[in-house]
Parts: structure tokens; C-alpha cells; sequence
């Protein structure tokens, strides 16, 4: 009786996992950890680029930040976009091109990072923008936390969008 049980287990089990190891595909994510509070979240980045936007202390204007996601999960940080030279803002070349398009300044390089530390706060107005969707970061922990920013692959079914399609298009886990 007990192998009969195991039989018709097996014969169901192994075609479900089948198909769907047949569904999957992988998929990049950030994860979006709050350090203190210990909650992750995620949000996907189907094109390996993504922009951290955030407002400058001191300026009061917005700069923006393009990460590209390379194979092993880092972070290049190709190119900082904002419109006013000062305290804490790149002068110069750094290294890589430097110019001035439309108004705005430009630096183009490749740094790499493993992960991105953010302590959030109303004031910058911290947000991830990935292709048209923008994420307020303090939509992922309350002001004056500490979030590290990471990368992974992750298996997805096929298809099946995983990620809300209202404002708050994220997952969350907790560990």
C-alpha cells in the first residue's frame, strides 16, 4: 500500500517540478534591505539599469545616479547627472568624461560597488527609478533608517509578472 502511495506521489511530484523548472527564468532583482529592522524587499530590474535619484543637501536640486547590474551582481555606476557645481558635487573629470549637455552636468565613468548604503530621509527625497516607475525609499523603511542596496539573480515563472502593477511594485520578505 505505502509504495503504491509512492508511486502515484512520484508520478504527480516529478511532472509538477519538471514543469515548472520548465517555467522559470531568471530574473535580476534588488534587494532592498532594511539593516536595522532586518526586512528585505525586492524590485526588479528586467534591463540591468537602474537610477537612484535624490535631492542635494545643499542645492536643493536633483541628482541622478545610472547603475548598470554587471554579470556577477555588482554595481557600475556609469554616469552622475545633476545642474549646479558646489560642496560635495564632482568638478572635474574624475577619471572619466566630464561635460556639460542641455544645463545640465554630466560625469561619465565606471566605478564599481558591491552594494549601495542609503540612509534615508524626507529631506533628499531619496527613489530608485527603473525604466518609467519610480520607488520612494522611504516606501521601503521610515526616515533616518539604514537600507543597503544589493543585487541577485532569482528564478520567476515565465510570464507572470511577480511585481504588483499598482504604485507599490515590490515584494516583501522578512528574515
Amino acid at each position: 500500500m505505502k509504495r503504491h502511495l509512492v508511486k502515484i506521489f512520484l508520478a504527480a511530484f516529478i511532472p509538477a517540478v519538471l514543469l515548472m523548472l520548465w517555467g522559470m527564468e531568471k530574473d535580476t532583482v534588488l534587494t532592498i534591505r532594511d539593516v536595522e529592522h532586518k526586512i528585505e524587499k525586492e524590485l526588479s530590474v528586467p534591463g540591468k539599469e537602474f537610477t537612484l535619484i535624490y535631492t542635494h543637501s545643499v542645492h536643493k536640486t536633483p541628482v541622478y545616479e545610472t547603475f548598470i547590474i554587471s554579470k556577477d551582481n555588482r554595481f557600475i555606476l556609469k554616469e552622475v547627472r545633476y545642474s549646479s557645481l558646489g560642496v560635495g558635487m564632482p568638478f572635474t573629470d574624475e577619471g572619466g568624461v566630464f561635460t556639460n549637455e542641455n544645463g545640465q552636468f554630466v560625469l561619465r565613468f565606471d566605478r564599481t560597488l558591491q552594494a549601495i548604503p542609503i540612509r534615508v530621509s524626507p529631506i533628499p527625497d531619496h527613489a530608485i527609478q527603473i525604466d518609467n516607475a519610480t520607488y520612494p525609499l522611504l516606501a521601503f523603511a521610515k526616515p533616518e533608517s539604514l537600507l543597503e542596496i544589493r543585487a541577485k539573480q532569482k528564478l520567476v515563472l515565465k510570464n507572470i509578472n511577480y511585481v504588483d502593477k499598482g504604485a507599490k511594485k515590490w515584494l516583501t520578505t522578512s528574515n
